[in-house]
């Protein structure tokens, strides 16, 4: 980079960097204000602003609620809040304040190796950065107070290296403290390898590693105490600590891509491009992307994003032997080199604290050091008159690139989302479906609270409206035992709850009834869904779950099922056996007879029967709300059959397609009289046929608790009728009344 003036003296920064800094910091916040409402985060921000908002109003954290990360965020918030008044607005101006002081860190940063105008760029790329690491600084959130706090106490550690002042060494343990207390991992690292830079950096050593250790268990320890003094201590070590370690591994998170054949299309990245793509380019231009030449036939896509992925730690190596190549030459006294060493620790910091998951969002959160590092170790070059004209190029590219994207993004996010507690942007589909849930709730009795699942705890925020239990999110490594004890415990004590459901989950984390199949099996006997809204695979999907009466007659699952005769036509031969194929489940949120989809072919499962007078089959069918927005489209013929004496007659048949047509998104009813078969020996067959190509599905299509229903049996109750305040208005996506469908 062009160093625009002298370069920053050895001895220490120019006193004018300071007010540039703040100025630096004040136009970054500007910058931003336009775009802090954009997007919507339904867990991470969610999790934040719901506990902060529960802090403020006087709960404590650990012995109010279960939570898995350090309070840090939460207390930031909760004062936020209380300053500013509760709402989305405070959280994203708040997140605005927090990436303006790490760009003004960031600054003062850069002019310990470039000039005055080269640090104003390195500022301007800053905020090009932020574009691409969107959307976690976009958001309130633990890892970007972490990373902000870490570029605080590198700087302290920083100036202190040029006048050793003690002060200095002190903020920097308070800062470091700050970000472990905003986030574990990222902020325990850095501790310890800012440490590790005290020790060989900071001299005396001994006033050194006690100042920076007692500004450290000031924050730290001042935290703990409080905690503690509050009844919170054991379940602070208990829930932030203990259970984080013993279960962070436990899930199926996506890798890192490996570096090794760098020059080829990789399946890690193509088997799941939305972990690996930078998630702006994937709301705003996927569709071209994967449609294009340079994608579908090229590496060179898979080859960006390893480097994305790989450069920090490469930098690592390349400032390490930088820095002993420099001590060689003229020890080890020089401010610079010292200074380069410490950012080579803080990046190895970042290197160590990449954690699963290892997504884009993930890698580019802790991306800030090794940024600055590759200022340092470019800054030389940068400095020659044929480099400084590709360098001035380069940044001219990434910072028109990034303004476009901005803008788009701007554009893309075109529906305002109103709530209690303020105004949120999003896309059509997706403002469509949580708009008309909040609205829902609003309706609703304002005491009843709401349990949002299985971890959509923004839903609560907005809505204004606590959780009924500690578990306001319901995490895969939650205790199950207590858990979902508690959550059942205040569902019944207060029927009032209100309770949501959403299938909009993350794809690397499992499904509700897999791990907290206690609480599943408990809603799905209590509750049926009520009302759906959204599914637009481009959107949000959300279940509001209403009160649900037993059923009536006699069930065709269980034994009935265990005595059915399964078999499988795909036209190739005659019918064979296809026992494997079906088995009984619990989807939300009813008890099913599972039934497989094949590429080409029918599943049937037959039951041997004698209906008696006026007798008839009630079964809800359709695809399980899981499966909803599954590509290809899981559309699906299902049909009812009887075989006596003169052949096979088709009864009743329909078909559903919930990812094409919304009015399929639920569970349908079906009645059908097998009275002209009373008294005889019949075969009823409920058959199932899946979209035609596509793959076998083992948990797609459903018969939703299937009964044979006798007049004299009582009538079922209609549980969307079970909750008037909330039912009333009901659309079409409630479960009464199913639709008739040719073949």
């Amino acid at each position: 980079m062009g160093s625009g003036n002298a370069p920053a003296p050895e001895d220490r920064s120019d006193p004018r960097d300071r007010p540039i800094a703040v100025a630096v910091a004040a136009v970054v916040l500007l910058v931003q204000l336009p775009f802090r409402n954009l997007g919507v985060s339904l867990l991470d921000e969610g999790s934040v602003v719901h506990v902060a908002a529960d802090v403020a109003r006087g709960a404590v954290p650990y012995r109010d609620g279960f939570h898995y990360v350090f309070p840090g965020s939460f207390y930031l918030t909760a004062a936020a809040f209380r300053l500013a008044g509760t709402s989305v607005d405070t959280a994203r101006v708040l997140a605005c304040l927090i990436f303006a002081t790490a760009t003004g860190a960031a600054y003062l940063i850069a002019r310990w190796f470039v000039g005055r105008r080269a640090g104003l760029a390195v500022s301007v790329l800053f905020v090009a950065y932020r574009v691409w690491a969107y959307p976690q600084w976009q958001l309130v959130h633990y890892s970007t107070l972490a990373m902000t706090s870490l570029l605080l106490a590198t700087l302290a550690l920083g100036r202190s290296l040029a006048g050793a002042r003690r002060g200095d060494v002190v903020l920097a343990g308070v800062a470091t403290g700050v970000a472990v207390l905003a986030k574990q991992d990222s902020g325990g690292v850095g501790t310890i390898v800012l440490g590790l830079a005290v020790l060989l950096l900071c001299r005396p050593l001994v006033p050194s590693v006690l100042a920076f250790g007692g500004g450290w268990l000031a924050v730290v320890g001042g935290c703990v105490a409080a905690l503690v003094a509050a009844g919170a201590g054991h379940d602070f070590v208990e829930q932030a600590i203990i259970r984080p370690l013993s279960t962070n591994f436990r899930f199926d998170y996506p890798l890192r891509p490996s570096l090794w054949l760098a020059w080829r299309q990789d399946p890690t990245i193509r088997a799941s491009p939305f972990s690996y793509a930078p998630p702006i380019l994937a709301e705003l231009h996927w569709s071209a992307i994967v449609g294009s030449r340079l994608y579908t036939e090229t590496p060179v896509v898979d080859a960006a994003l390893k480097l994305v992925f790989h450069l920090p730690w490469i930098l690592c190596l390349v400032g390490a032997g930088v820095v002993v190549a420099r001590a060689g030459r003229s020890g080890f006294g020089a401010v610079r080199t010292r200074r380069l060493a410490l950012l080579v620790l803080l990046s190895l910091g970042s290197v160590l604290a990449y954690n699963p998951p290892q997504d884009w969002t993930h890698c580019l959160v802790l991306y800030p050091p090794p940024l600055l590092l590759l200022v340092a170790l470019t800054a030389p070059l940068a400095r020659v008159g044929a480099v400084r004209g590709v360098v001035a190029a380069a940044i001219a590219l990434v910072l028109v690139g990034s303004a476009v994207l901005a803008v788009e993004l701007r554009r893309h996010f075109d529906t305002p989302v109103r709530s209690a507690r303020g105004e949120l942007w999003a896309t059509a589909p997706q403002a469509q479906a949580l708009q008309a849930l909040l609205d829902r709730l609003a309706a609703a009795p304002p005491d009843a609270p709401l349990v949002a699942l299985p971890y959509h705890p923004l839903i609560n925020f907005l809505a204004a409206r606590p959780s009924p239990t500690r578990f306001g999110v319901v995490w895969p490594a939650d205790p199950p035992e207590i858990r979902d004890e508690e959550i059942i415990r205040r569902l019944t004590d207060m029927p009032s709850t209100l309770v949501v459901y959403s299938e909009t989950q993350a794809p690397f984390l499992p499904r509700l009834q897999t791990f907290a199949p206690s609480l599943f099996a408990y809603l799905v006997r209590h509750y049926a869904i009520g009302e759906v809204f959204g599914g637009d695979p481009r959107g949000f999907s959300f279940m509001l779950l209403a009160p649900s009466a037993p059923a009536s007659g006699t069930s065709l699952l269980g034994a009935a099922l265990a005595g059915a005769r399964v078999t499988v036509d795909d036209g190739a031969g005659p019918p064979r056996d296809g026992r494997d194929l079906v088995g009984e489940a619990l989807w939300p949120f009813l008890p099913v007879l599972r039934t497989s989809t094949l590429p080409d072919g029918a599943v049937s499962v037959a039951y041997r029967l004698t209906p008696s007078a006026g007798q008839r089959l009630e079964t809800r069918y359709g695809i399980n709300p899981d499966r909803w927005i599954d590509l290809p489209p899981p559309r699906t013929r299902f049909a009812v059959a009887v075989c006596d004496v003169a052949g096979e007659h088709e009864i009743w048949s329909a078909e559903v397609d919930p990812t094409l047509d919304a009015a399929d998104r639920r569970w349908a009813f079906a009645s059908v009289d097998l009275s002209p078969w009373a008294g005889q020996a019949v075969d009823v067959v409920l058959r199932v046929r899946g979209p035609r190509g596509a793959p076998l599905r083992p948990d797609s299509a459903g018969w939703g608790d299937p009964r044979l229903v006798a007049p004299t049996d009582a009538p079922r109750a209609s549980t969307a009728d079970a909750w008037p305040p909330v039912m009333a208005a009901r659309g079409e996506g409630g479960v009464r009344g199913a639709r008739r469908k040719s073949p």
